[in-house]
């Protein structure tokens, strides 16, 4: 269990600096969807491997808790990836493809050992409570909350108060 939290934040760390990178050359982070396209579980994060190899193979934005966790009612492997969501500070909202809007700040966020995803509202989980509770080990091992990275111009308060990592 602890080697699937310190992966996890490995994996995360590399995915930022991987983000990082490309907004350094595009001054932008990847789109939440391809442009035009459907969702795709590795859609947005081609974009860090093509055409410009940020990073080196789409291993490290695997979820190493989703072998564990429950199955969404959409019937999709989306929390077999970390969640991905790019926003542009003062807009409130998420930043989809090609709207016009440069994405300035993300969240990554990670199902963690309690496999109860943390983003609310999510009709996918109506058996499951959610919460935007960050892990921290110091509750224990398989305490609620998910693992969670952001970037760029603007961290959430609520990340700051309760950064683990």
């Amino acid at each position: 269990m602890r080697a699937n939290v310190a992966k996890t934040v490995a994996n995360q760390k590399a995915v930022a600096t991987a983000l990082e990178m490309y907004r350094a050359d595009n001054n932008t982070y990847i789109p939440m969807y391809a442009y035009g396209g459907t969702f795709n579980d590795y859609v947005p994060y081609s974009g860090l491997t093509s055409p410009v190899a940020y990073l080196a193979s789409l291993a490290a934005v695997d979820n190493p808790f989703a072998s564990m966790h429950h199955k969404n009612t959409a019937e999709n492997t989306y929390d077999q990836k970390f969640e991905y969501t790019p926003r542009k500070h003062g807009q409130g909202r998420q930043v989809p493809a090609l709207a016009g809007l440069q994405a300035d700040m993300y969240l990554l966020e990670g199902v963690g050992p309690s496999q109860i995803d943390g983003i609310p509202g999510s009709p996918n989980y109506p058996d499951r409570p959610s919460s935007f509770a960050p892990y921290d080990l110091s509750n224990g091992l398989r305490s609620l909350g998910a693992i969670f990275t952001t970037g760029g111009v603007y961290t959430p308060d609520w990340i700051k108060e309760n950064r683990a990592f």
